[in-house]
């Protein structure tokens, strides 16, 4: 996010995740995640990450819109996702 009366106000430096590999479900994108990044925009604060693609180009989403990537392959909606307030792990399948 950029733009007029945007802040950026905290990085997430320790956070499990960073410079892993993590899917954007809204893009299906998959790249690193470099940053998470608290934005203060008016009121309001989010959470941002920052990924970079395997061409090198970045971009931010929402941070819930992040899933880390392990090497199964997942069925929609089944991927460890990162939530406003926690992380969750993948759901279990019944065998």
């Amino acid at each position: 996010m950029s733009g007029v009366g945007v802040d950026s106000f905290f990085h997430e430096d320790k956070h499990p995740w960073l410079h892993r590999t993590v899917r954007d479900i809204a893009s299906r994108s998959e790249g690193e995640l470099t940053a998470i990044v608290h934005e203060k925009t008016g009121s309001r604060t989010v959470r941002v990450a920052h990924i970079r693609l395997a061409s090198g180009v970045e971009f931010s989403t929402s941070i819930d819109n992040v899933q880390l990537v392990t090497g199964l392959a997942y069925a929609a909606g089944d991927g460890a996702s990162i939530s406003p307030c926690s992380r969750t792990s993948p759901s279990s399948r019944p065998s």
